[in-house]
């Protein structure tokens, strides 16, 4: 009788492909595995629509105002670019934290959906644009079987797109399926909030101009600034400064200019209300939370 894969299987699979700490590519080009030897700072991202699933060690991860903490018996899912907060807080060197992180595709949410017998359309309840859910046998199985196939090349080609499908199926299927079905529905809220992302996103040193984001998700001003928050857990503003800071930290980290130089590139006028703003996202002021950065690295 063949023995159910189990946790370990999947740790010795990650460690096969993560042989260093860092984010680590895997032949297949929407997942990666993230390794950590130690315990870590507190680390400023955006995630992309994602799963990620801890294999092994825990993390806190902080979205708007709420910490989540999750470790091997859970995952979290994204289905929206959302800044985050992360923070390894177990792992070692004997135990390294390992993470599998796959890219969700609108394109494979969209063609599952439209096989279902009454496809939902685009008009529903406003969903939260992430969430904290429990590992179950069937994706644990399926994460072993997407990793060994990515050992052979043409197991890789034959067999891990499948793999993918069915673990966003199984996604589809949790009681959270309708946060990762509006990734495939057109016209749906989900997919409109995206779109004012994107635009934040490229354009955040902007002074924002919400009659135009609501222009581009087709909604009322209200209408948008509501759905906005629903889905993100955060106003167009708050978003748009939780990119300036990540921003002016990468820059301040590069040595491109000065606090006050940096301050004016990322949108502010004021550099003063930029290092307060700046100390109560990272805990320190520029100067110095770039002087930790440089003594922890």
């Amino acid at each position: 009788m063949t023995r159910a894969p189990n946790r370990d299987d999947l740790v010795e699979l990650c460690l096969h492909f993560a042989r260093q700490e860092g984010f680590i590519q895997t032949p297949l080009k929407n997942l990666q595995i993230v390794r950590s030897n130690a315990k870590s700072e507190p680390m400023h991202t955006v995630y992309t629509p994602s799963l990620c699933f801890i294999v092994q060690g825990e993390k806190d991860a902080i979205i708007a105002s709420k910490k989540y903490h999750y470790s091997p018996t859970q995952f979290l899912v994204s289905s929206i670019d959302m800044p985050v907060t992360g923070q390894v807080t177990v792992a070692s060197e004997k135990k390294p934290y390992l993470c599998l992180v796959l890219g969700l595709e609108s394109e494979i949410v969209y063609d599952i959906i439209s096989s279902e017998p009454n496809p939902v359309s685009a008009i529903g309840p406003v969903q939260r644009g992430y969430y904290v859910d429990t590992v179950t046998p069937e994706i644990m199985d399926s994460f072993v079987r997407l990793l060994r196939s990515l050992q052979n090349e043409s197991d890789r080609r034959i067999l891990s797109r499948s793999i993918v499908r069915e673990i966003t199926y199984r996604l589809l299927c949790s009681p959270y399926g309708d946060v990762v079905r509006q990734l495939g529905i057109i016209g749906s809220q989900t997919q409109r909030i995206s779109k004012v992302i994107e635009v934040i996103k490229k354009d955040f040193a902007s002074s924002l101009r919400i009659e135009e984001l609501a222009r581009i998700a087709n909604m009322s001003p209200s209408s948008f600034h509501e759905h906005f928050k629903k889905v993100t857990a955060m106003s167009p503003l708050q978003f748009q400064k939780r990119i300036r800071l990540q921003e002016a930290r990468r820059l301040l980290s590069l040595d491109v200019g000065d606090a006050a130089s940096v301050s004016y590139q990322v949108g502010y006028e004021s550099p003063s209300q930029f290092s307060r703003e700046y100390a109560r996202l990272f805990g320190l002021p520029p100067i110095a939370d770039l002087k930790r950065l440089r003594q922890s690295s």
